[in-house]
């Protein structure tokens, strides 16, 4: 029954309710207002709203209040109420996909001390992580509808961020549309945010609160400095709403806090075309030769100031040579550092922004054209553990535009504290810190993005640029437009049920779902991409090959890169189909080459020969001529593996190469080569002669320096010389971090729980809050699962979210219960999505109790997921060792054969052969095969 209450007052709220918010309304037929009751906390805005809109129907709901407060509004406000009178005036109307944007802009406007924990209360079920991303969004731009998948896909492999969405207009409140786009992956959204009002944070800077009250951007900075800190998040990824990262971009940079604090980085940039200043970095790492060339002449025939005729450029210069404002003189051939360092000596911090990238039109625009070339291949192009980072120490680059950075939340607090901000933005205030801090920018090389334009010749022109960047991206990547709000809601219900029968692998039950839909109303291209899905997880790719030429036949050439298609193609193993679909949805174009560089890193991670690795090696360092800190890091990046290979006299020998070209090996480059020494194992003696070569060389321990060492002791668990290093720290006067606790943690828990659990405590006593890293090291040396738990549920109540890896160290410390291994995985799938490692475990423990289906089913998962490898086989054979009569016998035979067609099996898997098998059954399959002496 429609609620009708007049204005209550306190008393009658009573005691049970947490907040409760009145609103006058009714509906569009109604004069008269009446009001409605909303509890908060108890029920979400979304499930709020839609309750009405089944009760009341209609397109939406008038309410009689003033949005713009520029009136007076009836107001009664107490801890566990907020009851708003009717304004004076006409009622605005609200369809009902605005409502929950609207009750939430209400709260924070009126009561903003309750409004962030209402905005989060929804996706509490979410918990929290590492990194905050952050994307700060427009009502214009759509680049950010890209966003969703890219979260998706990079979640799915590092569940350690959430996503939060910043706003101030409420057609952006969408929380259905994130809830589509993300499917499985709807544990990342951390929140929504209102920042249409006055500003709401205004402790973190007073003074600048008080100044930019009602200003959009610090609204959102503010708040998102609020969110980052009460949700306990070390690093925020800031994210403007015109940036496209293809999902292994995203990764790479949400993954890059650690490193990068670890290397010293103030701020961590991602590679865009014309990011200031990493445009030529991404040139260099994503651009073919002749189009880096001839972006770099439209550089170089730019001119020297951004005032000219025809330029709106909102930060230039005009040259008044009388004034003492000459003209930059602009490096021909290209050369960035050149170019930073003449503005630099010329002018103050703010006018570093400065490039032809963002003043001048033709090299905007060429950027841009060039970086969309192949750009349907880099959307998928694999995910890695490498991480790449170029590290400025030499400060060459003075400044960056900040549309998308990964920083220290609580540097990112100083930035706004800081005395010079913020007349304009936070640009100037941001690099005025960096530079005080004597923090260098850091690049992630492991990064692709497009912002389409600057705004610097008019808002018109940039919103034109960004349309025409959308349209060339949807052809690949139509699904970001599908939940658009004009989408007939009959067409989203069966994609929502054929999504649901692709997670199930059951293509028949999609087939039937795609009959019904035809009858009713039109498929759209996630209707077709589903069904196609749906038979890919089932491994019928006889049957998803049709459904592909009927998705061409309905929709044309461009559906057939629809990512859910490729991702499913590709986790069957059907590579070259999903490579045929991605040819035939770019018009059989081919990506565009990779650069020296990135072909010199994948030689790196292959076994490839050393001639070819040399070669290219040489050919990189001439890409990057033109800039010395690439080049250092070539050698760096070269160093460590020769390092990894333990080729001792190659590593002397590059060593003096870098001192000949003029940048001798520092602090940096050192602990690169020490931390490639604990990347390989336990050579405690190596690490520490490279140690006194940096001494020797003049270099000044470093605390990074010394955590690198600290690092190979707790890799080799050499408890004493972890000790001895870590009180270099002190005789260095240096202060340990967290890092320093963490490695000694785990060299010493490997010994003695009693001696990490003094160290937990010293580590608090210091001001150092125990994080995820700490509680691992002590799950993983837990000699009992009892133990190993505990220290899992220590972990939960310090506040630090457990981890894949705890869970998987838990359930292998349970190896012989199996059953407590089963009951953790269902514990880490609640919470974390399972890695590869927990499904072996799990495989195992299906095993060791004789439930051989589910033990493939896990292995199985993994297969698909990660790909082949002998511990599958391995763990297979050891299940059908439990059951050997009939089927069980050929299931040996059948997965035998597949481990030794691609190594060669092991000891244990020969053993398990035989308990399947039967000794003479399975000596006439090692005979057959040629390995009847492998044992």
């Amino acid at each position: 029954m429609r609620p009708r209450t007049r204005l209550l007052t306190a008393v009658l709220f009573g005691d049970a309710v947490a907040l409760l918010v009145q609103i006058p309304a009714s509906t569009e037929d109604e004069e008269g207002a009446w009001y409605l009751r909303w509890d908060a906390l108890a029920e979400s805005g979304e499930h709020f709203a839609q309750g009405l809109r089944e009760r009341l129907g209609g397109r939406g709901l008038r309410l009689h209040l003033d949005f713009g407060l520029s009136s007076w509004v009836p107001m009664f406000s107490g801890e566990k109420y907020l009851a708003l009178g009717a304004a004076g005036g006409p009622s605005s109307f609200v369809e009902w996909r605005h409502l929950v944007g609207h009750l939430y802009a209400l709260v924070a406007s009126y009561r903003p001390d309750r409004a962030l924990q209402l905005e989060l209360a929804p996706f509490a079920a979410n918990g929290a992580g590492q990194v905050g991303l952050f994307l700060l969004q427009s009502p214009s731009p759509q680049m950010w509808r890209f966003l969703p998948q890219s979260i998706q896909e990079a979640w799915l492999r590092f569940p350690k961020f959430r996503a939060h969405v910043l706003l101030h207009d409420v057609s952006g409140w969408d929380v259905p549309l994130w809830r589509r786009h993300l499917g499985k992956a709807f544990g990342a959204l951390g929140g929504f945010h209102w920042c249409g009002t006055v500003n709401r944070n205004p402790e973190l800077n007073p003074r600048l609160a008080e100044r930019r009250q009602n200003d959009n951007y610090f609204n959102k900075v503010f708040t998102m400095l609020d969110v980052a800190k009460h949700q306990g998040y070390r690093w925020v990824v800031k994210l403007d709403d015109d940036i496209f990262l293809p999902p292994f971009s995203l990764m790479s940079l949400v993954r890059s806090g650690p490193l990068g604090d670890y290397l010293g980085c103030g701020a961590v940039l991602p590679l865009t075309q014309n990011g200031i200043p990493s445009a030529e970095i991404f040139a260099r790492a994503w651009l073919q030769e002749e189009d880096r060339e001839a972006l770099f002449r439209c550089f170089a025939g730019s001119s020297g100031q951004f005032c000219l005729p025809g330029s709106l450029m909102t930060c230039c210069w005009k040259a008044q040579p009388e004034l003492g404002i000459p003209e930059v003189p602009v490096p021909d051939p290209w050369d960035e550092i050149s170019w930073y360092g003449e503005v630099a000596a010329r002018f103050d911090l703010k006018w570093h922004k400065n490039h032809p990238v963002s003043g001048n039109l033709s090299c905007m625009l060429l950027a841009l054209s060039l970086s969309l070339k192949g750009i349907d291949a880099k959307w998928l192009l694999p995910f890695h553990d490498k991480a790449n980072i170029i590290v400025d120490g030499e400060f060459s680059y003075p400044y960056f535009a900040n549309n998308i950075f990964l920083m220290q939340t609580e540097r990112y607090v100083r930035v706004l504290q800081h005395p010079s901000c913020c007349s304009g933005t936070d640009e100037r205030a941001m690099n005025r810190l960096l530079h005080e801090e004597r923090v260098p920018l850091c690049f992630n090389q492991e990064t692709f993005g497009v912002h389409p334009a600057w705004g610097n010749f008019g808002q018109t022109l940039k919103n034109a640029i960004e349309a025409d960047t959308v349209e060339a991206l949807r052809r690949f990547m139509p699904e970001a437009f599908f939940a658009v709000s004009d989408e007939p809601e009959e067409v989203e219900r069966f994609n929502r049920m054929l999504d649901l029968c692709a997670a199930a692998e059951d293509f028949h039950g999609a087939e039937r779902v795609l009959q019904r839909l035809v009858k009713e109303s039109t498929p759209n291209s996630l209707s077709f991409a589903l069904v196609v899905c749906a038979s890919a997880e089932a491994r019928d790719l006889a049957r998803a090959e049709h459904w592909l030429r009927r998705f061409y036949a309905e929709l044309g050439p461009e559906s057939w890169q629809h990512p859910k298609v490729a991702q499913s193609l590709q986790a069957a193993g059907a590579r070259s189909l999903a490579d045929a679909a991605a040819s035939f949805g770019a018009g059989g174009a081919s990506a565009a080459p990779l650069g020296a560089r990135r072909r010199f890193e994948a030689l790196l991670e292959g076994n490839s020969d050393r001639e070819e690795i040399e070669r290219v090696f040489h050919e990189a360092l001439q890409e990057w001529e033109h800039s010395s800190t690439a080049r250092k890091h070539l050698y760096q990046e070269y160093l460590a593996f020769l390092v990894r290979g333990k080729e001792k006299e190659q590593v002397q020998s590059r060593l003096q190469e870098m001192a000949a070209l003029g940048f001798p090996p520092d602090a940096i480059s050192f602990g690169v080569l020490i931390n490639a020494v604990a990347e390989k194992g336990k050579d405690v003696a190596y690490a520490r002669d490279l140690f006194r070569q940096a001494e020797e060389s003049g270099v000044k321990p470093t605390l990074p320096l010394l955590n690198s060492m600290l690092k190979v002791c707790a890799r080799a668990a050499d408890v004493e010389s972890a000790k001895a290093w870590f009180q270099k720290i002190h005789s260095a006067s240096l202060k340990p971090n967290i890092l320093s606790f963490n490695h000694l943690l785990a060299a010493c828990a490997t010994s003695s729980m009693s001696e990490a659990q003094e160290i937990l405590k010293t580590m608090r006593a210091n001001g150092l809050e125990p994080d995820g890293f700490s509680y691992g090291s002590l799950v993983k040396a837990a000699a009992r699962g009892e133990e190993a738990e505990l220290w899992l549920r220590k972990a939960g109540e310090a506040g630090v979210q457990a981890d894949a890896g705890m869970y998987v160290a838990a359930m292998r410390a349970y190896f012989q219960q199996p059953k407590e291994v089963k009951r953790l995985f269902e514990e880490m799938r609640d919470r974390v999505p399972p890695t590869e490692q927990a499904w072996l475990a799990l495989a195992y423990a299906h095993a060791t109790e004789g439930e051989v289906e589910r033990a493939e089913d896990a292995v199985f998962a993994v297969r698909k997921t990660w790909g082949d490898r002998a511990e599958l086989g391995t763990c297979l054979l050891f299940a059908y060792a439990k059951k050997t009569m009939g089927q069980r016998s050929r299931k040996a035979e059948v997965e035998f054969r597949r481990l030794a067609k691609h190594s060669a099996p092991s000891a244990q898997a020969l053993r398990y052969l035989r308990q399947a098998m039967g000794d003479k059954a399975a000596g006439a399959l090692l005979r057959e095969l040629g390995l009847a002496e492998a044992e």
